[in-house]
């Protein structure tokens, strides 16, 4: 079995321009747990906010499964 290697407590660990980095490559992911994770990261004003940033972008541009547009980003 694959350990999830995108989750928060790796997230966590990572310096700031690895964030980003990290934010990127989860970006690609077929996983729906991204969109939880997003939404940590968009509600931590204390992340670096590039990061935050990175994460609004591609919500713009990537169409959220509609069962999880009722619960994300409140």
């Amino acid at each position: 079995m694959e350990e999830n290697r995108f989750t928060y407590e790796v997230y966590n660990t990572l310096s700031d321009l690895d964030k980003v980095e990290f934010i990127t490559d989860l970006e690609w992911e077929e996983d729906d747990s991204k969109w939880e994770l997003y939404n940590i990261i968009l509600c931590d004003e204390s992340d670096f906010d590039l990061a935050r940033i990175k994460v609004l972008k591609i919500i713009e541009v990537t169409p959220m499964p509609i069962l999880l547009k009722k619960q994300a980003f409140r």
